[in-house]
């Protein structure tokens, strides 16, 4: 009796507080998230109802929710394996270089302890979840992730018809950097499920790539995804990854907007407006936001983002997150206007911290912001240039010699390596001597070219070493640039400092129609929206509207040369014409007076006597 008392009251404590069925708020999410199946051996339909809402949230990576929901339907059901396994897979951040095995490893240790029931399928969902914690460290986070792979391999294998996990499965694939076998499995699973969400958005990550005639193939994904998924910011995201590689940038500017307005939606009407909650995916969006308007040279809107990223980690200057998105926003917003005449960035406050973090490529974040720092002090000749140079080489040195020991932090460890370079070159420059910058560029270029694009990799990066090479040759250097920049556009499609660094060189070569193709381009097409009062903005103004004037001279010309000819055509035409017609008509004239001759020799078959002797 005790005994039988003593579970009641565990269960009433566990389900105290918590709606048996989706609250209207979430079911209007969870539509809004498409259509995921998975069954379970749970003997609550409530609590069935909370995991695949919760495995909704986090295929959609929003974590924040996914691990509520997920932690409800544990109340719901003790007993519920799946559940736990859904909380804890919370805790892998997939293709963020993010894990918290030490936060999954409890969740597991938590489920243990509530005697679970699981079915042979479970079992190997929960084996695999183990497998990707288990004896966790950051050094072996490449091994764990091959041995969650091996084992969701199995499950593919063992249940064919299972998308959740085939999805589960391309995504492992991608964490090992297998790509052409995530690609295939994530084509199979489409060509079942053409709407399945985790498809979807993880064949968006499959193709966010800059090789050619990759991103082109994650299109049809990014333009149907936003139609199966419209309630989580970064389902409303995720379409951009592949714009950017395309240059998209209107396109790109749309769905993040669409994103942002979500996740502060949400925040606002359920959470109080808090700025930490999940902040992974809401600043995200207004890092990669500010990063569109900065290629449409809408400089004054990027610098709102930029302020607003401010103000939140001034209130919040111990969290790793928000200072990590504060660097690189204040970097990118001086080194993508730093050519355009638009005024100085203000770096300070938040005063700079170092990064002692590997979170989220930290060292690569940190060495970006001391770069443009000290870039923008030598440019405008600050009192402490040199100090802010100097100490920003010294750091990069450090974050390098803590990077390089780590064989899979190869690809962050040369992306560090080349921003050091660039800072080289631009120190060289601002001393006087191009000749030893071009060989630091010249070095960082061959350093550039040995990298592996991982899906880990982030898709912003600070400048491209080509464009940033090929600014130097442009202007100090003794051969054209024009090479650098094509380099350059074929990574990184119609980013406006490569487009404008391409159209100046191809005037310098007086390759004059090339030069205007790029002004146009410019002028027509990404910087349509811009600000209007920065000075490269007037000389493209000015090129792209000479060209246009040049051209409408030319049409002009060819119209009254083309009048011209069909004058003389219509002249000539008229002439013969009339020529003909007098000639036909003297034609006329002797024939008949030859008739009239003929009657005169002939009289009814006889010789006329007139004419005879």
């Amino acid at each position: 009796m005790w005994k039988f008392t003593l579970g009641l009251l565990t269960v009433v404590s566990l389900t105290a507080g918590v709606s048996c069925t989706l609250e209207p708020w979430e079911r209007k999410i969870s539509d809004g998230l498409g259509n995921v199946n998975l069954d379970t051996s749970t003997a609550n339909a409530d609590a069935q109802d909370y995991f695949i809402f919760g495995l909704k949230l986090v295929i959609s990576f929003w974590h924040d929710l996914a691990e509520e929901s997920f932690r409800k339907a544990q109340q719901l059901d003790p007993a519920f394996a799946m559940a736990y396994w859904g909380e804890a897979l919370c805790k892998k951040w997939f293709l963020w270089n993010s894990d918290f095995p030490d936060d999954a490893n409890a969740i597991l240790r938590r489920m243990d302890e509530n005697n679970p029931t699981m079915n042979a399928h479970e079992t190997m969902y929960i084996d695999a979840i183990r497998a990707l914690f288990k004896n966790a460290t950051d050094e072996n986070i490449r091994q764990r992730d091959q041995d969650f792979s091996t084992k969701m391999a199995s499950l593919v294998e063992a249940y064919p018809g299972d998308h959740v996990a085939a999805a589960y499965y391309s995504i492992s694939l991608l964490e090992v950097n297998k790509l052409d076998e995530a690609r295939d499995v994530l084509t199979s699973l489409l060509k079942a499920d053409p709407n399945h969400p985790a498809g979807l958005h993880f064949a968006l990550h499959a193709f966010d790539f800059h090789q050619e005639g990759v991103a082109e193939k994650g299109l049809a994904a990014a333009d149907r995804y936003p139609t199966i998924v419209s309630q989580a910011s970064h389902g409303d995201h995720m379409p951009a990854h592949i714009y950017i590689r395309l240059g998209m940038w209107k396109e790109a500017v749309k769905v993040e907007r669409v994103a942002l307005k979500a996740g502060d939606d949400f925040t606002n009407e359920r959470k109080n407006g808090s700025d930490s909650y999940d902040k992974w995916n809401r600043y995200h969006s207004l890092e990669y936001l500010q990063y569109y308007l900065l290629q449409q040279a809408r400089f004054k809107e990027a610098a709102q983002l930029l302020e607003r990223m401010r103000k939140v980690v001034q209130a919040k200057p111990d969290d790793l997150f928000f200072r990590q998105t504060w660097y690189r926003m204040a970097a990118r917003q001086y080194l993508e206007s730093r050519n355009y005449d638009v005024g100085p960035v203000i770096f300070d406050p938040p005063s700079y911290v170092p990064l002692e973090s590997d979170m989220f490529w930290s060292s690569f974040t940190e060495a970006g912001y001391l770069q443009s720092r000290a870039m923008q002090a030598m440019q405008l000749k600050f009192a402490n240039a040199t100090q802010l140079t100097n100490d920003a080489l010294t750091r990069i040195d450090a974050l390098i010699s803590a990077t390089e020991p780590k064989a899979s932090w190869d690809y962050v460890t040369k992306a560090v390596k080349i921003l050091k370079l660039q800072l080289q070159a631009a120190r060289e420059i601002s001393g006087g001597k191009s000749p030893e910058a071009l060989k630091l560029m010249q070095e960082a270029t061959g350093i550039q070219d040995t990298m592996v694009l991982l899906p880990s990799s982030p898709t912003l990066l600070f400048i491209p070493t080509y464009e940033f090479y090929g600014d130097i040759m442009h202007e100090y250097g003794n051969e054209p640039a024009t090479a650098l920049y094509v380099q350059s556009q074929a990574m990184y499609p119609n980013r406006a400092a490569t487009v404008l660094g391409l159209a100046r060189s191809y005037r310098k070569e007086k390759k004059a129609s090339q030069a205007q193709d790029q002004y146009r381009k410019l002028h027509e097409e990404i910087w349509v929206d811009s600000d209007t009062e920065f000075g490269a903005r007037s000389e493209v103004k000015e090129e792209a509207m000479a060209s246009s004037d040049e051209m409408l001279i030319w049409i002009i010309l060819g119209a009254s040369l083309g009048g011209l000819f069909l004058l003389i055509v219509i002249v000539v035409l008229a002439a013969y014409c009339a020529n003909k017609s007098k000639s036909k008509s003297e034609n006329q004239q002797l024939s008949t007076l030859q008739r009239q001759r003929d009657q005169v020799y002939t009289v009814e078959g006889h010789a006329n006597p007139a004419y005879t002797n």
